[in-house]
């Protein structure tokens, strides 16, 4: 194989044999010499090699892409030494970062502050809110006719409260009731004033707002941050609140759901005010068979009234949590793009459920009336349902 193109290729080729004059290397001297003379006798007609030609348009098809890759290659190499560059520069600014960091913990160590909880795990207990001595801070919306005041923006309402710190104690001072949960317990009194401690857990306007509160100058031991999560602070407040359903004491999941739908009620309810929508919603239980769903268990569901229409709407609680995405986004005496306030008199709404008795004999039966109860969400009687079934027999195929 090695030969291959030397004998018999395109190739002229030049052969040494080599033999030794031992009488012991006969039998091998013997073997090259024939092969040199039967490998003489080859004759090769070499002929030689041409390049393909190229017209011009492969030629300036081949130096476009040439060209290509080397602006890429230029591109790849401009972007390394930037990256380079930017690591240096961030090499130069680490230690003021550090210095910076260092005075920001002992701050933390030294003036008392609210740290946030937050449902997703990784993005609670990073916002501080710090209260220096002689400090005022004022919960609830953006809009005031104040100016200067420092704000804890927690709902749309102008203000639910204001905490403030007088020579090293912070207090918490309520305008509007049941708007702030003071370590699960909503407060129920306007204008009270109390004074909150290191390890309190506050909610201000909704779920979606809740803080611990830190003070590293208390004489009280401490708190561990990590020994509070917003689950136990959702739980505490979920666990305190009464609601006007009957729900089982065992069924935290179901008060769970009431209560958090509960608070996005009063969004929405809110914020139809503000626009000037005429809809009122409520919260409601009822069971799955209300929805259609063959389920004995208690499910959620939100009622719309159009005061203007007179019309009354039921929403699957997956459908209110879609609307309140878009509730919250919606801009008050701003342009919006959609209008979740807007429901067509064509949307689906379940009036009633209705058991209605039929026999499964599997035997002809002649049309049947059937005159059964009509139940509303609460299990009331609002009317009837009248219907008829008849069952015929299918022919039967037989089998060959």
């Amino acid at each position: 194989m090695l030969l291959k193109d030397s004998l018999g290729g395109n190739s002229k080729t030049v052969m040494l044999a080599t033999v030794s004059p031992l009488q012991s290397n006969l039998e091998e001297t013997k073997s090259t010499l024939e092969y040199a003379f039967d490998a003489k006798s080859i004759r090769n007609n070499s002929t030689a090699n041409e390049c393909e030609h190229l017209n011009n348009s492969e030629v300036e098809d081949l130096m476009g892409r040439l060209q290509k890759i080397k602006a890429e290659l230029n591109k790849v190499q401009q972007e390394k030494e930037k990256r380079e560059d930017l690591r240096n520069a961030l090499k130069k600014d680490e230690e003021p970062l550090k210095e910076s960091l260092l005075n920001q913990d002992k701050r933390v160590t030294t003036v008392p502050h609210f740290l946030n909880l937050n449902e997703d795990h990784m993005l609670s207990k990073l916002v501080r809110c710090y209260i220096e001595k002689g400090q005022c801070i004022h919960i609830g919306g953006k809009n005031t006719d104040v100016e200067g005041e420092h704000f804890l923006v927690a709902s749309e309402i102008d203000k639910i409260g204001q905490i403030s710190n007088r020579e090293g104690q912070v207090f918490l001072q309520t305008f509007r009731k049941n708007a702030i949960a003071l370590n699960g317990q909503r407060i129920v009194m306007n204008l009270s004033e109390q004074r909150i401690n290191s390890g309190d857990r506050l909610m201000f306007g909704s779920l979606r707002s809740l803080w611990i509160f830190v003070d590293p100058t208390s004489d009280k031991p401490n708190i561990i941050e990590d020994d509070f999560t917003y689950d136990d602070a959702e739980n505490e407040i979920i666990m305190l609140t009464n609601t006007e359903e009957t729900i089982p004491a065992d069924d935290m999941a179901l008060r769970r759901k009431l209560i958090k739908r509960a608070e996005e009620v009063k969004e929405a309810n809110f914020k139809a005010v503000l626009s000037n929508k005429p809809l009122v919603f409520s919260l409601a239980l009822t069971s799955a068979y209300f929805l259609g769903l063959n389920e004995e268990s208690n499910v959620v569901i939100v009622k719309i009234w159009n005061r203007k229409s007179n019309c009354r709407y039921i929403w699957t609680e997956n459908e209110f949590v879609r609307a309140m995405d878009d509730i919250y986004e919606f801009k008050i005496d701003c342009e919006n793009d959609f209008d979740p306030f807007d429901i067509t008199p064509d949307s689906y709404t379940p009036v009633g459920a209705s058991f209605v008795k039929r026999d499964d004999s599997g035997r002809k039966q002649k049309a049947k009336y059937n005159k059964s109860d009509l139940l509303d969400q609460k299990g009331s009687k609002i009317g009837h349902l009248c219907s008829s079934f008849e069952v015929t027999e299918t022919p039967r195929t037989k089998s060959v």
